[in-house]
């Protein structure tokens, strides 16, 4: 994560609270438990100024435990949009 997030990155929408680095990191590392071989895949990238949006699909098989819904074995796809705002390099918000 040093590599990519800023000291005082923000998350948003990623839950009914802000997340920082460390709330961010524990996400990731539990949705890769939940789908395991999880992949994303681009669909569009736009930058301008200190923003990058992306349009993205996403596909993994669901292997564990998730808001109360057993694990189905399925490939579950997700299409999504995220912003980010960029700082040094940096993603300082998401």
């Amino acid at each position: 994560m040093d590599d990519l997030l800023a000291p005082d990155f923000v998350g948003r929408g990623f839950g009914p609270e802000n997340l920082d680095r460390d709330g961010y990191e524990e996400f990731v590392i539990e949705h890769r438990e939940i789908f395991p071989d999880l992949e994303f895949v681009l669909d569009d990238v736009i930058c301008a100024d200190d923003r990058m949006a992306n349009r993205w699909t996403r596909v993994g098989t669901h292997q564990k435990l998730i808001t109360g819904i057993e694990p189905t074995g399925n490939g579950i796809p997700v299409s999504g949009m995220a912003i980010h705002r960029l700082t040094d390099g940096l993603i300082a918000e998401a």
